[in-house]
């Protein structure tokens, strides 16, 4: 290669870079709530990250001395954050930032195999407003945000390979896509479907040509990218003597305590049942991102330059994705998120119908391609907009939010302890600065009888100097010598309005 055409080709690499983090900054900063637009993110889950994380850059091992049940990587982006404002989301929306970059780099590198760069950049704006703006997204920070841009680098890797019409999958693609899978395993194992199913395109694809070698090398290459990054969490949790409670906390709750893989009266009719009645419902709900899903694979099936491998191995990463996601039992809104990769499937024949039509238009032709970009660009930011579940919490102020109430209330100190009862980690935690010092620190679903006995164990041996408590308040905890110093009302999610009591331990 030429210098030249080296130095132009790292010059296009990092304008596109570039964009995708212009076009990413733009409507994490809208969609986000932890962007700084907006005076807090309270959402629980994500504040439960945060309080992880916290943790385990304060020396906390996870699993063992606090638990939450996603994967440490998880918690430790979040940790990172942690590192850059301990106490607001700020940390968190550069996280999130990054991450929307590559996702949206990889988006666009998957449109152009089949469109003109400036097409594909056009439709970028349109791919993070259906996704960014959608139910399934929340308030930004969930785990299967963080997943996304992996998901769409092995997406990238399966189109690229068909769309090159390679007769075998690159050594190094298949580690790559190893090295996602590790990743997506210490994250949300749940979500592993995607790959098990890219994996699985490898396997058939070295079968059918009777090459039992290259096919146990494959996996061996695969197998390793997926190992590789858990190596660092081996060595802490053995060092830390607690290999066990990473198990417990990550593996045991979630498969056999949390979903209902073990209920035995759920036949595999009524389990098929209740996924379809989940996907039909996930496609209400999140209808922006399904019509382009719906698009992509229709065109990927009509397209008679796609070959049948091709079709059966997208077809196979959707159901896939959707069976491990969703196979346990458990819905919520935001665990549909990483199907969201697959609206990349839907901009490619709306790409294809743009190309053709500019085609036509021959007269003006970059005139016309750019004054489109712009007007589609400023819709989607409307769109958006006008779309987020977020968009009306821009209007709180921190003198307004509850949580900020309730912190004023708690007097700066290093050995200040709290524990939050009623619900998961309401945030008190994030914007105290207080890091949690016993296990159940928040009151999780699993367990939950155990949950509150232990919490109340906590208080009554004055375990806490600080208790958080939501929508009730406890018989026997002044009892215990603590005393109620102040109460929030508090307008949360879906119109759901409810009461937080703080009390202190009297001296």
């Amino acid at each position: 290669m030429k210098i030249s055409t080296y130095i132009a080709s790292k010059k296009n690499s990092i304008c596109s870079i570039l964009f995708c983090f212009f076009i990413a900054f733009l409507f994490l900063l809208i969609c986000s709530r932890s962007s700084f637009l907006y005076a807090y993110n309270n959402w629980d889950d994500a504040n439960s990250y945060f309080s992880m994380g916290k943790a385990l850059f304060n020396g906390k091992v996870i699993y063992r001395d606090i638990l939450d049940q996603k994967g440490p990587f998880l918690y430790f982006v979040y940790g990172l954050a942690y590192l850059l404002s301990h106490t607001t989301f700020r940390g968190v929306f550069l996280m999130e930032l990054i991450l929307a970059t590559v996702f949206l780099c990889f988006a666009k590198k998957s449109i152009e195999l089949y469109v003109k760069p400036g097409i594909a950049c056009m439709l970028l704006p349109v791919l993070a407003a259906i996704i960014y703006s959608s139910v399934s997204f929340y308030w930004g920070g969930s785990a299967e945000e963080v997943e996304l841009p992996f998901f769409s680098i092995g997406l990238y890797l399966l189109l690229k390979h068909y769309k090159e019409k390679e007769s075998i999958f690159q050594r190094k693609e298949i580690f790559v896509s190893g090295l996602c899978a590790g990743f997506i395993l210490l994250i949300k194992f749940n979500s592993l479907g995607f790959f098990a199913a890219w994996m699985l395109v490898v396997v058939i694809s070295r079968m059918l040509k009777g090459q039992w070698k290259e096919l146990l090398f494959d996996c061996g290459i695969f197998l390793g990218g997926m190992l590789l990054p858990s190596v660092p969490w081996f060595i802490y949790f053995a060092v830390n003597k607690s290999l066990f409670y990473w198990y417990q906390g990550y593996i045991y709750y979630n498969v056999f305590v949390y979903s209902d893989l073990s209920d035995e009266a759920m036949t595999l009719g009524i389990r098929a049942y209740k996924l379809a009645k989940i996907l039909y419902w996930q496609i209400i709900v999140n209808i922006r991102y399904f019509c382009f899903i719906i698009l992509g694979v229709i065109g990927l099936l009509v397209s008679r330059k796609r070959v049948i491998w091709e079709k059966l191995a997208v077809l196979g990463l959707c159901f896939f994705t959707f069976l491990g996601i969703y196979i346990g039992g458990v819905e919520l809104m935001y665990y549909s998120l990483p199907l969201s990769v697959f609206a990349i499937l839907g901009m490619i024949p709306v790409g294809q119908a743009l190309d053709w039509l500019y085609e036509q238009l021959r007269d003006g032709h970059l005139v016309l391609v750019f004054s489109t970009g712009i007007v589609i660009f400023a819709a989607s930011l409307i769109f958006a907009n006008a779309f987020s579940m977020n968009t009306e919490y821009r209007k709180t102020t921190k003198e307004e939010s509850y949580l900020y109430q309730l912190a004023q209330q708690i007097p700066e100190a290093e050995d200040n302890t709290l524990l939050n009862i009623g619900c998961l980690d309401a945030g008190l935690y994030t914007v105290t600065g207080i890091v949690p010092n016993c296990y159940w620190f928040q009151t999780q679903t699993i367990l939950y009888d155990q949950v509150r006995k232990e919490q109340q164990r906590y208080i009554e041996e004055h375990q806490v100097k600080y208790v958080i408590s939501r929508g009730y308040e406890p018989e026997y905890i002044e009892n215990a010598g603590y005393e109620l110093i102040y109460q929030a009302p508090a307008k949360l999610h879906e119109g759901k309005d409810t009461v937080f009591y703080l009390y202190e331990l009297k001296n």
